[in-house]
């Protein structure tokens, strides 16, 4: 699930190809520009003394850091919809080529996201966590566009994601930054919690 709270849960089928490394716009697969809106206008502003404040870098999807990040997400999370609420496959350090931790100016980490690749210019947000004693301050914000660039640099062109129906902060967060409801994808279709959203990167 996802908030500056938890952001985002897991749920599609192990990923069965990867995308491929930096690629030119070219070698994409063009936009409709009838059916892809520009959501470029309807981001929130930069943060910049969040910015300069949390530094955000990947590091291992097992790293110790890492390790207890994701646990303290799922236990939020239990504590939200129950234990066993994820649809589909968890994701794994094998399929989860992309994750970032969030560590304040003390080196305390604060905050998570990865991302898992669904085919070749699509990606999922997973684990999306910020811990609850730095939340409201921008923090998930920062994460998450710092995944959107990590996004691009995998050659993606769109990035997708599911939350909860009872995360509200966590659906403002990614309305606010772009984000628009889709039918819920591979595992999630049929959830009766949850609730799916896409963004298409810009070029």
């Amino acid at each position: 699930m996802t908030r500056a709270f938890p952001v985002g849960r897991t749920g599609i089928e192990p990923v069965t190809s990867c995308l491929s490394s930096k690629r030119s716009p070219a070698e994409l697969t063009p936009r409709t520009p009838s059916i892809l809106p520009n959501h470029t206008s309807h981001r929130a502003p930069h943060n910049r003394a969040v910015e300069s404040s949390v530094t955000i870098r990947p590091e291992g999807f097992d790293a110790p850091d890492s390790l207890v990040l994701r646990a303290e997400l799922a236990a939020e999370l239990d504590e939200i919809y129950g234990s066993a609420s994820e649809p589909g496959a968890k994701p794994t350090a094998a399929d989860t080529p992309v994750f970032l931790i969030a560590r304040d100016e003390h080196g305390n980490a604060v905050g998570c996201g990865g991302l898992r690749p669904i085919d070749e210019t699509t990606v999922e947000i997973k684990r999306m966590f910020v811990r609850r004693a730095v939340r409201g301050r921008g923090i998930s914000r920062h994460i998450l566009r710092s995944l959107e660039t990590e996004a691009e640099g995998l050659g993606a062109r769109r990035v997708v994601l599911e939350t909860g129906r009872n995360q509200p902060e966590a659906v403002r967060l990614y309305e606010s930054n772009g984000y628009t409801p889709i039918e819920c994808f591979g595992s999630y279709k049929g959830a009766p919690l949850s609730l799916c959203f896409e963004r298409f990167l810009d070029n």
